[in-house]
């Protein structure tokens, strides 16, 4: 896969996986809609959504998204190699906002990949548009 369609961000992950989430029915909806477009679901998010399930729902419900996941064909786990590890941190360590750093990689991979996002965490959906911004600027004065 050279250019995914889509990153997945826990914020997303959380809400399709828990049915009383506020945004769960929204995260069905767009999953539906782009069941067939392949998604990028970086490693470190994997865990942060497998985690935070854990808390909220109990391990049963962890265990079953993560088989959802990984059975899931449309899905690719990515792991940062270790240039784009230094490169991320880099602007995880530039930043004006406060990110985490997980949210700084799906930040990172949006851009790096040229690639949407399901995420519903304001912060990353703001820092993605202004970079995008900031980007469209950058290439009128070339």
């Amino acid at each position: 896969m050279v250019f995914p369609v889509m990153i997945l961000d826990s914020s997303f992950l959380v809400s399709f996986f828990r049915q009383s989430d506020d945004n769960h029915k929204k995260a069905v909806e767009l999953s539906d809609r782009i069941e067939l477009e392949e998604k990028l679901l970086p490693e470190l998010i994997y865990y942060e959504s497998l985690t935070v399930i854990n808390y909220k729902e109990g391990i049963k419900a962890a265990k079953e998204a993560s088989e959802y996941l990984a059975s899931n064909q449309q899905i690719e786990m990515y792991a940062l190699s270790e240039d784009e590890k230094r490169e991320m941190l880099s602007e995880f360590f530039a930043q004006e906002k406060q990110l985490s750093v997980e949210d700084a990689i799906v930040v990172y991979l949006a851009r790096k990949k040229r690639a949407d996002v399901l995420a519903f965490d304001e912060r990353i959906l703001k820092t993605i548009e202004k970079n995008k911004r900031s980007n469209g600027k950058e290439n009128k004065k070339d």
